[in-house]
């Protein structure tokens, strides 16, 4: 059904369903999201319902229409006040077991926790990937209601276990909710904190940032560097040969910040499978056998990725990242920490002492 289909007047009469505080909501919701009158047609087409011969679209043409969703896809247009909506209303999509919201801009941790208020819907899967003002926390209460749902921080092909060529170091794991798992003894266990397309033009070169929850400061770091020491990197995905899956990663030496013209696709030449390489200040690829490792500025690595046995982490992982996050907001409430500024400081203090390693 389209939206010049729809009877005079039809919104007004569904919605009168409804109490006035959650009509004015529905109607906030609806007004982000027919803004774009020519992707509603998109919008529309993901609405699944249980009949396969029919099909609705958001605020159809009658209750019953709500109590058969299944599937719903609001990628780009979700919004907290539409998912306050649903999650305040037992009687709207009472059979929905998947949402799909990519590169909602608009889905807050608050919208998050509005899904979680209805526990007997049975939610099984969420796809949060590139909702940028959600987080790892936000997640808690989603797992707290549905404990078998599964939740996508992350496009597909970032899952799974890479096999680095670290010396001292194993597979590092990344489950498909942003947690983390590495094989060494330190640094070894945390979440993705953020991630970002370098370009809409290419998905698949992507940048992250790195929370540890057992990072320990050196001697002589303050002692919020222990929440602000986040790393980043950039992932590259190599196209699959012979069903293999294959990155390539790319890091700083210095710093934290993810290099963004690192990696390259023409980098796979360069790299053999299972190996790093290194590039200069100037962006020059530095022989194996004939460079000096002060000149080493970048790191890039090619790397398998075995697929996963499940999805979704091991309960004792994600409950050293949420003890880590209960820690980490209690250190923000009592010394007014800002995240963002405190890695900032500490990324260009490395970079300092970078410039006097390579002037001496």
């Amino acid at each position: 059904m389209k939206l010049h289909s729809l009877p005079e007047n039809l919104l007004g009469e569904i919605l009168g369903y409804l109490p006035i505080d959650e009509r004015i909501k529905a109607y906030m919701a609806r007004g982000s999201i027919w803004k774009m009158r020519e992707a509603l047609d998109r919008y529309v087409s993901r609405v699944q319902i249980k009949s396969s011969d029919q099909q609705a679209i958001l605020f159809g043409s009658s209750l019953r229409s709500w109590c058969n969703v299944l599937n719903l896809d609001i990628s780009i247009y979700g919004n907290d006040n539409f998912l306050s909506l649903i999650g305040n209303n037992e009687l709207l999509m009472p059979l929905l077991d998947r949402i799909t919201m990519v590169s909602s801009v608009e889905v807050t941790d608050h919208g998050l926790l509005s899904l979680s208020k209805i526990p007997s819907r049975k939610l099984k899967t969420i796809d949060i990937t590139f909702c940028h003002k959600t987080s790892y926390a936000g997640t808690f209460p989603l797992r707290d209601a549905y404990p078998n749902i599964v939740i996508r921080r992350q496009p597909e092909w970032m899952d799974g276990q890479c096999l680095t060529p670290f010396e001292n170091d194993g597979a590092h794991t990344y489950w498909c909710d942003g947690t983390f798992l590495f094989e060494r003894d330190q640094q070894s266990c945390g979440h993705v904190c953020s991630l970002h397309q370098w370009s809409p033009q290419n998905p698949h070169h992507i940048r992250n940032k790195l929370q540890y929850c057992d990072f320990v400061p050196p001697a002589g770091w303050p002692s919020w560097s222990r929440f602000c020491y986040r790393p980043g990197v950039s992932l590259l995905r190599l196209d699959q040969e012979e069903d293999e899956k294959q990155v390539l990663v790319g890091q700083h030496l210095y710093g934290l910040r993810p290099p963004k013209v690192f990696p390259k696709y023409e980098h796979k030449d360069m790299i053999p499978l299972d190996s790093s390489r290194y590039f200069s200040w100037d962006s020059q690829l530095l022989l194996p056998e004939d460079h000096n490792i002060e000149d080493r500025f970048i790191m890039v690595s090619r790397m398998k990725v075995l697929p996963l046995t499940n999805l979704m982490p091991p309960a004792h992982v994600v409950k050293r990242n949420r003890e880590f996050c209960e820690t980490l907001k209690s250190y923000e409430d009592e010394e007014s920490l800002n995240l963002e500024q405190c890695e900032g400081f500490l990324h260009h203090a490395l970079n300092i002492y970078a410039n006097r390693v390579r002037e001496t």
